[in-house]
């Protein structure tokens, strides 16, 4: 989308979105945490860093309503609690693409064992790449930017990034793109595996956990979640695994997807 939606907009149109098989029985008034992705998921569009206006409204919305609402991203933890507070968003943070965890309330959780930041120093000195501005906050994955390349430039310095991988020794380390990044990450975790572990320590049944993204890389997530969404520019492969697949892209579709919980919560929009 390239344009913004301003705060307050509403959208009156009917819902167009596509039910998988089965998904029909979900009772969205059951939802008690949703666990978003950020870039494309939170922002104006899959091409921005910025925050959709619609889905901010709709986070505290869901907040007053009871519903909390949490991050997952392979952004690292600092920015994505510094994101979360001032949000609004009381959910658990899951950074990192998984590797680090933090259960609100509770301390930061570690699910990785190997750091990338040795091997992303050398990776990144071989393929000509700088290293993300965040790697100083990260722990275990690390990052190469290469924001404004080609997409198939970025696959072959993903896969070139594999190769050397192997090359070097580094079997618990490996090579995928964001589009934003290529990251090294260690084998021991992913956003599903996190957010396993953040429901658990909460005490929730995964049924009431609801999961939304963009891209193949939240695939994880959405299979440990109860009620797997996609926005409506999603990538196909997170399509076909979602059960909901909202009408509105990146923020907008969680803006979609928010409204739809608080209805069936019988929580009353503002305005209406």
């Amino acid at each position: 989308m390239g344009t913004v939606a301003l705060c307050g907009t509403k959208d009156k149109s009917v819902w167009r979105g596509t039910l998988r098989q089965g998904a029909g029985a979900m009772d969205l008034g059951r939802v008690r945490l949703i666990v978003s992705d950020v870039d494309g998921t939170l922002t104006v569009s899959r091409r921005s860093f910025r925050l959709s206006c619609r889905a901010l409204s709709a986070i505290e919305k869901l907040e007053e309503c009871g519903v909390r609402v949490g991050l997952a991203s392979g952004n690292s933890l600092p920015v994505l609690a510094g994101l979360a507070r001032y949000l609004g968003a009381s959910g658990p943070i899951i950074a990192e693409n998984g590797c680090l965890a933090m259960a609100r309330p509770g301390g930061v959780i570690e699910l990785c064992r190997s750091s990338a930041r040795e091997a992303v120093e050398v990776i990144g000195r071989r393929l000509g790449l700088e290293p993300s501005w965040q790697n100083k906050f990260r722990v275990f994955d690390h990052a190469l930017v290469v924001v404004g390349k080609p997409r198939e430039y970025v696959k072959e310095l993903t896969r070139r990034a594999n190769k050397l991988l192997k090359e070097l020794g580094y079997r618990n380390l490996y090579a995928f793109s964001s589009g934003y990044a290529i990251h090294i990450h260690p084998v021991e975790a992913d956003k599903g595996v996190a957010l396993r572990r953040v429901v658990e320590h909460m005490g929730l049944d995964r049924s009431v956990v609801a999961a939304i993204g963009d891209s193949v890389l939240d695939l994880p997530l959405l299979r440990e979640a109860g009620v797997a969404v996609a926005v409506g520019d999603a990538d196909e492969e997170l399509r076909k695994v979602a059960k909901l697949v909202v009408r509105s892209e990146a923020g907008e579709g969680f803006a979609e997807f928010a409204e739809m919980v608080l209805r069936a919560r019988g929580c009353g929009q503002r305005g209406d």
